[in-house]
């Protein structure tokens, strides 16, 4: 068994935030690596295996600790909101970090890292984690069969050694058995998420200046004025080069906004590698390539320059291509 710790978000830590992470673990029971992330391929498909412990965080704030269930599997049909990875295994959430236990993970920065050395400060606390968690569940277990047995007797004698437990053991019992089931309100969990926004920390403005820096890289490769020169080397997504134009829109811009079209088709033309052609839809399908990109591009110039939404709606159909056009 190896121990580990990753981070589930991707780009965008504003949106997924630990509150968002923590909602992958419960309604998904999955952790799993885009394929930005270029150690799917070894650690995470090779190393990684069934029953390895691994430590969820956000930086240096750990979120769950995670028993992997299932072995690795690859699935493109994604959530962008949510569960927004392809490469994936299942995974058994063992605990969720509380306040109280008033640790860090010393290692922040990395997608995922082994714990190679276990004498590490990194290390040693993913391990005593763990040995608390297994401590506490077997103490878990034996309260309630404790609580079962007082239901149906009224009373019990707890019997042991000095120092076994016994003390802490009635005394769980007995905030378990009276103690109220308190669920936090919509509005203090809204409220709890901007309190723990901190707009001016250094990673925040950290991630502030990777944005405007990725921002400026696209508009210095497709500047305002040379939309109505988009062509078929740099416009349409399915090349694999991951610099179009469209590539940009769908993926290269991420940080700032998801667009999934669900289908290339939204494009209007793309290239399909299956066929070894570009493949053109809608109004554009009965014409040539070139032609077909030109009118692409004469739509796509004027509604950033010209604001000419019409012409632009009526080739594309897909407003959300339209406003994450315009908002870049």
């Amino acid at each position: 068994m190896n121990y580990w710790h990753m981070q589930l978000h991707p780009s965008d830590r504003y949106y997924f935030n630990t509150a968002r992470v923590k909602r992958i673990l419960e309604e998904k029971s999955l952790i799993g690596l885009g394929d930005e992330d270029k150690i799917w391929d070894t650690d995470f498909i090779n190393r990684m295996k069934v029953g390895d412990i691994v430590a969820i965080k956000n930086g240096g704030e750990p979120i769950a600790l995670v028993e992997v269930v299932g072995d690795y599997y690859r699935d493109d049909v994604v959530n962008p909101e949510l569960d927004w990875f392809n490469h994936r295994r299942q995974v058994k959430v063992l605990d969720f970090y509380k306040k109280e236990y008033n640790f860090v993970i010393p290692q922040p920065r990395g997608t995922l890292s082994i714990c190679d050395n276990l004498n590490k400060d990194t290390s040693r606390i993913i391990t005593n984690w763990h040995k608390e968690f297994l401590n506490g569940y077997q103490l878990n277990q034996s309260m309630h069969e404790t609580i079962f047995l007082l239901k149906q007797k009224y009373q019990i004698i707890l019997q042991g050694a000095p120092g076994t437990g016994k003390t802490r053991l009635a005394r769980m019992i007995a905030d378990k058995m009276i103690g109220e089931n308190k669920t936090q309100s919509i509005e203090d969990t809204i409220n709890a998420i901007f309190n723990d926004y901190q707009p001016l920390d250094t990673q925040t403005e950290s991630l502030r200046v990777e944005q405007v820096n990725l921002l400026t890289k696209f508009q210095k490769s497709f500047p305002k004025n040379s939309l109505a020169s988009l062509n078929l080397n740099n416009y349409p997504i399915g090349t694999g080069e991951g610099n179009s134009f469209c590539w940009w829109i769908e993926r290269g811009l991420q940080p700032l906004g998801y667009y999934f079209p669900g289908s290339s088709r939204s494009y209007q033309l793309y290239y399909d590698k299956a066929q070894d052609k570009f493949s053109k839809h809608g109004k554009l399908k009965h014409l040539d390539d070139e032609e077909a990109m030109s009118q692409i591009a004469t739509a796509i110039d004027k509604l950033v320059n010209e604001k000419n939404f019409e012409l632009a709606n009526s080739l594309f159909g897909s407003k959300g291509f339209l406003i994450k056009i315009l908002s870049s």
